[in-house]
């Protein structure tokens, strides 16, 4: 699992403005080392430690930064904190601000890091990830699409919907077929009934003949999609 960790170290890095009335520009970084924090104290200790023949454990911290965006007093200069994982699950006061900026649930998700608990899901790399995703059944894709922007990408993706027809259906695919998938959506043509698509696939075979340099010609090509979707149990938002 430490593959999946940059050599930066960076674990998590996010920033965003603090909800009304506050104006306040916040971030936080969490880190598995020191390697963001360039300061003499920090390079005396990694001495201290080589002259004793300790090994160097790199620090991990946690750095809250906060700019507050006053109009009343424009010289408020920003503020950064820097605590290793123990001392952020001791400070209340940097743990408080956390919460203000961000809310309850990322708090939550800020001391789980901080407990140890990575998740290292979303760091597998996409190929990886779709073929997870292909071994989930149907009804769970629109669960897993509302974890996160990530998986809502991924669970709407031609690379995901593609292997689900070809698991789903046992008939050879026509070079007619595969082209009309890549114009209208692999996801699309999973959902499409068999009546549909033929009329589809034969409007898409006759624009192709009128317009050979295109693949998604033809008149009223889209006047049924809003037929289509009514047989949809679930589309994505």
């Amino acid at each position: 699992m430490a593959s999946l960790i940059p050599e930066s170290g960076m674990i998590f890095n996010f920033a965003d403005v603090a909800p009304p009335p506050s104006k306040d520009y916040c971030q936080i970084l969490v880190t598995t080392d020191s390697g963001l924090v360039f300061d003499l104290v920090s390079q005396v200790r990694a001495a201290m430690r080589l002259k004793a023949n300790n090994p160097f454990t790199p620090t991990k911290m946690i750095i809250f930064r906060l700019w507050k965006i006053s109009l009343k007093n424009t010289s408020v200069c920003p503020t950064e904190v820097k605590d290793t994982y123990e001392d952020f699950l001791c400070d209340e006061l940097t743990k408080g601000e956390v919460h203000r900026a961000f809310g309850k649930n990322f708090l939550e998700y800020i001391k789980g890091l901080a407990h140890g608990n990575i998740d290292y899901l979303p760091r597998l790399s996409r190929s990886l990830l779709v073929k997870i995703i292909c071994f989930l059944d149907l009804e769970d894709i629109p669960k897993l699409a509302m974890v996160s922007k990530q998986f809502l990408e991924l669970c709407n993706s031609d690379d995901v919907w593609k292997q689900f027809y070809y698991d789903h259906n046992q008939t050879v695919m026509s070079a007619e077929m595969s082209s009309l998938a890549e114009a209208i959506g692999w996801k699309k043509l999973f959902f499409t009934n068999k009546l549909q698509l033929q009329m589809k696939l034969r409007r898409h075979t006759a624009a192709k003949a009128v317009h050979s340099s295109s693949l998604e010609g033809g008149d009223g090509d889209d006047d049924d999609d809003d037929d289509d979707d009514d047989g949809l149990w679930w589309t994505a938002g």
